[in-house]
């Protein structure tokens, strides 16, 4: 843990990334506000508008990287960064004018979406470059507890926000986060590994293929795409009715919803303080899947929500889950990492961040529409039954078997 605390290129990538993380947490919390409130959204309104940002994947993730692997990444996270933060400023510059409309609020996420296919393309073949290869999961850990710290401040500081600007405005502040982000990347000095030119002889689909088939016979990669896509499925199809939930079942404020969020969210950081020992102990596997498979029937608790001092289960629920969560994370970003050839990392990156964001506005429509089907309460508690369900069946079935030697040794990665 010294090493990185003395690696300034990382201190400059992990503080661009806090900043970021801060300014999106407000906005998980004002946008849906403006949809709601202002806009008097459906929760299948709110799915929708929650897929728009993940669609983008779906079209040009391949794309993105090819284009990472053939292009200095440093400067693919620059643009795409400031790219992000003209698309958030969209909205609090459209409701100044008065004509702020469900449309602009999703050509808004889709914009932010798609440069976000870019940006999350780069990144994690550029932290190979910023970080050791030993480093590389307390690396992880520290950026997930700054995720985790902006989750715990991010609601708070987006609910007082709405309630003191308004929330069409409270998502300036998450388009001044993404400028941060692009002024401390373009601070890291770090020598940049040179872009990969081995396909540079063949067809664009020809490299992208190469990405797509590479992913196929890497086993541990396989697996571990797979079960990320379907905790993100779970996970989105649950945060597209939790707002409602707590606004329309619950009765909260928009303050009060922030201070819920936070509260809940203290779990995630505690995870990431612990993530790096818990891989250390029990290895990648285990960590990965048991944690989840523990902590994920706690989250049956925030659909037991109720009014005045029974809201507090909701937050203990999340609470666990988020703990549980922050440790597989970190676990599930390594094992890719490191089971990962770094001339192809890029496409292989892409080809799993497709496969999840398939998963997510699907998972975000499906949430929002079981919400307007059976009531938020019962639909939060399908999905968080499911999630609950999927992390019994990966530690049971374990599915990363082998998954420390795999990590050691890329190329065994790629047996069937």
């Amino acid at each position: 843990m010294a090493t990185l605390w003395r690696n300034r290129s990382f201190n400059l990538l992990w503080a661009g990334q806090t900043v970021n993380g801060l300014g999106s947490a407000v906005s998980t919390v004002a946008i849906p506000l403006v949809a709601v409130e202002q806009l008097d959204a459906s929760p299948f309104g709110v799915g929708v508008l929650t897929a728009a940002e993940w669609l983008p994947a779906l079209f040009v993730g391949l794309l993105a990287g090819v284009w990472v692997d053939r292009h200095r990444r440093r400067a693919t996270m620059m643009w795409a960064a400031a790219g992000q933060a003209i698309a958030m400023a969209i909205v609090p510059a459209v409701a100044q004018w008065g004509h702020l409309t469900m449309p602009v609020l999703l050509a808004s996420a889709g914009l932010c979406g798609l440069f976000g296919v870019f940006f999350r393309t780069a990144y994690s073949p550029y932290l190979r470059d910023v970080v050791p290869k030993e480093d590389l999961a307390r690396a992880n850990a520290k950026l997930r507890s700054s995720r985790s710290v902006a989750n715990i401040c991010g609601p708070a500081l987006g609910g007082a926000l709405v309630q003191l600007i308004g929330a069409a405005r409270a998502v300036g502040a998450d388009a001044v986060s993404f400028l941060v982000a692009c002024l401390c990347v373009s601070r890291i000095d770090t020598k940049e590994a040179a872009p990969s030119r081995t396909s540079g002889d063949t067809s664009l689909w020809s490299a992208i293929a190469e990405g797509v088939a590479y992913l196929a016979r890497a086993r541990l990669l396989r697996a571990v795409t797979l079960s990320l896509a379907a905790i993100n499925f779970l996970l989105t199809a649950a945060g597209a009715v939790e707002i409602y939930f707590l606004v329309r079942e619950i009765g909260l404020s928009a303050d009060a919803i922030g201070v819920v969020l936070a509260v809940g969210s203290i779990g995630g950081l505690a995870g990431a303080f612990v993530a790096g020992g818990v891989t250390d102990r029990f290895g990648y596997s285990l960590a990965a899947t048991g944690s989840l498979c523990l902590t994920a029937p706690f989250g049956l608790l925030m659909a037991c929500a109720g009014h005045g001092p029974a809201v507090s289960l909701f937050a203990v629920g999340l609470f666990v889950l988020t703990f549980g969560l922050a440790i597989s994370t970190v676990a599930f970003a390594t094992l890719r990492q490191l089971a990962s050839s770094p001339a192809i990392l890029g496409r292989v990156s892409a080809t799993s961040d497709v496969l999840m964001s398939a998963s997510m506005p699907l998972g975000a429509v499906i949430g929002g529409a079981l919400g307007s089907w059976v009531g938020v309460r019962a639909a939060l508690f399908v999905i968080v039954a499911a999630l609950s369900l999927l992390g019994l069946g990966l530690t049971i079935g374990r599915p990363l078997a082998s998954s420390d030697t795999a990590a050691e040794h890329p190329v065994t990665a790629r047996t069937n």
